[in-house]
């Protein structure tokens, strides 16, 4: 920097003293300015800016990225048909002309070239990219090749025996399904039929009805376990568990046994009674006179067995096989009491009071008797309408 001095000032080396002298001053004072510290993200903003490109610059470097990756493209697919060519003269002479036609090789050939050309791609694209290349005037031949295959697959001769297996057993599989769906219903219709009978009928003419007809108890019992089984607690469960409870000496006597399973689950001596013997746990007699002395019997169970129009009598036998004190318990749907204190007041003249009830079951009550006097099967007892319970019938569809 350089100062242009008046005359009077003396000398250039005046001149240049002063000058020095001026720009020491003038540096000493620039250095002595506060300097502004920058931090790492003002540096960022800066390198930001510098790279920073407007929409018309970005458009443009976009276009000729692509413009570059074409072109490599096309200098590869130019550098291909090299290859192909050498891999169509190794296919060429792996092939032998003199076995077969000239057209068929010639065919073979070019889907053999044209699927190592496209080896890349998925079987699929390939195969249909092969029946592209067939030329038109040779389709005659493959066509009747083809007809020619066909015909010799769809003989008797040539289809596979697992083919016609597997059409058999769809067969039987649809005539086995249709089968049990008829079984069924007929089991349904069957069951509410007998039941009605039971439910409506003294207990000697249920007897004859299964005399009669020796699998109608089968089915009437499996029904009636498939009703129990869609209820959330069954009564025989409970019965079990009670019996359980008291010591193992106790004898018990199951009315209405069905399987036996109280006899099967417990530890006790059971005697089990029912219309039709089911299993060796089973004793077949009618529950109104069961082949036991009098007083013999420490409990006696009805679960769900006090059907028919004559159920005064089993109440009776109960009493009369029972030991003084003994226990009747009692199982019974809900749906047929139609009274529960004139259950109970009858249940006292034939010689039992309660001990327990309970009612809070909505698909059974459960009552626990004891005997505290004998009443014989010859007094004549008026009609009591407390033990007249409703036939639990099912609706007609």
């Amino acid at each position: 920097m350089m100062f242009s001095c008046p005359d009077e000032w003396g000398d250039s080396t005046k001149e240049t003293d002063l000058s020095e002298a001026l720009f020491g001053e003038v540096k000493l004072a620039h250095d002595n300015l506060p300097r502004k510290k920058f931090s790492k993200k003002d540096l960022t903003n800066a390198k930001d800016k510098e790279n920073h490109l407007t929409r018309k610059q970005w458009k443009k470097k976009q276009k000729n990225k692509r413009r570059s990756n074409n072109k490599y493209r096309l200098e590869q697919k130019s550098s291909k048909p090299q290859n192909s060519s050498s891999e169509d003269d190794i296919v060429k002479s792996k092939i032998e002309p003199d076995d077969i036609n000239s057209n068929i090789c010639n065919e073979k050939i070019n889907i053999a070239s044209n699927s190592k050309r496209n080896r890349t791609r998925k079987r699929k694209s390939a195969n249909a990219n092969d029946v592209k290349d067939i030329p038109t005037d040779k389709a005659p031949k493959c066509s009747s090749l083809i007809e020619e295959n066909s015909s010799e697959l769809l003989t008797s001769e040539a289809l596979p025996t697992s083919v016609t297996m597997l059409e058999s057993d769809l067969d039987e599989t649809r005539g086995n399904v249709l089968r049990n769906k008829l079984t069924a219903k007929l089991n349904s219709s069957r069951f509410r039929f007998i039941n009605e009978q039971m439910y409506t009928r003294t207990s000697q003419d249920t007897i004859q009805l299964f005399k009669g007809d020796a699998g109608a108890f089968h089915v009437y019992h499996k029904g009636f376990l498939a009703q129990v089984e869609k209820w959330p607690v069954k009564p025989l469960d409970l019965i079990i568990n009670w019996v359980k409870a008291r010591p193992s000496n106790l004898i018990v006597s199951d009315f209405g046994c069905g399987e036996a399973f109280l006899a099967q689950s417990v530890r006790n001596k059971v005697h089990s009674f029912d219309l039709v013997a089911l299993n060796s746990h089973v004793t077949e007699a009618d529950i109104s006179n069961v082949p036991l002395a009098s007083e013999s019997v420490d409990v006696v169970v009805f679960c769900l067995s006090l059907m028919g129009t004559n159920l005064q009598d089993y109440l009776l036998e109960a009493n009369r096989i029972l030991k003084t004190k003994g226990i009747v318990k009692i199982a019974e749907v809900a749906s047929r009491f139609l009274g529960v204190k004139p259950f109970i007041n009858d249940m006292k003249k034939l010689g039992f009071n309660l001990i327990k009830q309970d009612v809070s079951n909505t698909h059974f009550y459960m009552f626990d008797f004891s005997k505290v006097k004998k009443i014989s099967k010859d007094v004549l007892l008026d009609s009591l309408r407390g033990l007249q319970l409703k036939p639990c019938l099912y609706k007609k569809r």
